[in-house]
C-alpha cells in the first residue's frame, strides 16, 4: 500500500475469509468497493487459486485486474494444468493421480518409478509435499487430504520464470529442502547463472505455457526443472503469485532494474483498469 500511495494512488483493503461462500464475497466487495477505479486481488491458497474471488468480483461488476477465474482455476489444478499443457506439447512431469483403489494407484506407480514426489492437486508455495521411496511411503497416506498427485522425481535446478501480462519479467533460481512439513525455500538466486540458450529455452517454455492456460494479464510464475541436458521441465504455474516487496516477483523486478513502485505501476496499467474520474484520484484496493 506504500507502494501504492507513492504513486499517488488512493487504497482500500479489504479481508475476506476464506471459508466464505462466493455470494457473501460478492456482498461484501459490493457493500465495501461502493466507488473503485481498480481491484487487485491479493489472497493466495484456495480462495484466491480456485478462482472464486475473481469470479464474485466480476459478478459485482467490479474492474478486477488479472486472468480469467477459470484460467487462474485450471492452472492451479495441477492435474488439469498439467493435462492441459501435455496436451499442448509442453514438458510436463509423468504424475499419477492416487484414487481409492490402492491397487490401480500402486500399479501405476510401479510403472512411474521411485523415488517419486508427492503433492497436494491443489496449492502452491511447497505445502503437503513429500518424498516417496518405496509403495511402503503410501501406507502413511491415509490420514492425508484425498486428492493427492505423486509424480517421478525430476533431478536439476530449479528455475522461476515470473512473467507480467505475458511476458518475460526475469527469473530466478531457488533451492528446496523436502522435509516434514513440505518443501522449504532455502535459497534464492537473481539473477541466475544461466548461459544465453537456457535462458532463451525457459522463457519461451513458460510463456507458451502462460498463453496455452490464458494467464495473459498481471504477475505469473511459472516453475520449471533444468536437467543436466538442459531439458526444461515445468513443475508447476502460479497464476496469483504473491506481489509484496519481498516477493519473489518483486526481486526478479528489482534484478531487472524495476523498482517496486514501479512494478506497482505496472501491475495497476492492466487492460481492464478505467480511467479516473476527473478531479479524482484513482482508488484501488
Amino acid at each position: 500500500m506504500d507502494a501504492a500511495r507513492s504513486l499517488g494512488v488512493e487504497t482500500q483493503l479489504l479481508r475476506v475469509p476464506a471459508q466464505a461462500s462466493e455470494a457473501q464475497m460478492r456482498s461484501m466487495m459490493s457493500a465495501h468497493f461502493a466507488e473503485l477505479d481498480r481491484l487487485l486481488v491479493v489472497a493466495h491458497g484456495p480462495a484466491g487459486g480456485t478462482g472464486k474471488l475473481h469470479r464474485a468480483a466480476r459478478s459485482a461488476g467490479l474492474p478486477v485486474l488479472g486472468a480469467e477465474p477459470q484460467a487462474i482455476a485450471t492452472a492451479y489444478d495441477k492435474l488439469l494444468c498439467r493435462q492441459r499443457l501435455s496436451f499442448r506439447n509442453l514438458p510436463v512431469p509423468r504424475s499419477v493421480a492416487l484414487s481409492a483403489d490402492r491397487a490401480a494407484s500402486l500399479r501405476a506407480l510401479e510403472q512411474l518409478g521411485w523415488p517419486a514426489v508427492l503433492k497436494p492437486r491443489r496449492g502452491a508455495a511447497g505445502a503437503g509435499v513429500m518424498l516417496l521411496g518405496s509403495p511402503r511411503d503410501l501406507d502413511a497416506l491415509a490420514s492425508l487430504e484425498p486428492e493427492l498427485l505423486v509424480e517421478r522425481r525430476m533431478l536439476g535446478r530449479e528455475i522461476s520464470v515470473v512473467l507480467l501480462d505475458g511476458a518475460l519479467l526475469g527469473m530466478a533460481e531457488v533451492t528446496r529442502e523436502i522435509g516434514p512439513g513440505g518443501s522449504k525455500l532455502r535459497s534464492v538466486t537473481v539473477p541466475p547463472k544461466l548461459d544465453p540458450i537456457a535462458r532463451r529455452g525457459l522463457a519461451n517454455v513458460a510463456v507458451r505455457a502462460a498463453r496455452e492456460l490464458g494467464l495473459d494479464a498481471g504477475p505469473t510464475c511459472v516453475d520449471l526443472i533444468l536437467s543436466p541436458r538442459d531439458n526444461e521441465v515445468i513443475l508447476e504455474v502460479e497464476p496469483l503469485p504473491p506481489v509484496h516487496r519481498d516477493s519473489l516477483v518483486a526481486r526478479v523486478a528489482r534484478a531487472e532494474g524495476l523498482s517496486y513502485p514501479e512494478l506497482f505501476a505496472r501491475v495497476f496499467s492492466g487492460p481492464r483498469a478505467p480511467r479516473a474520474s476527473q478531479g479524482s484520484r484513482p482508488r484501488a484496493r
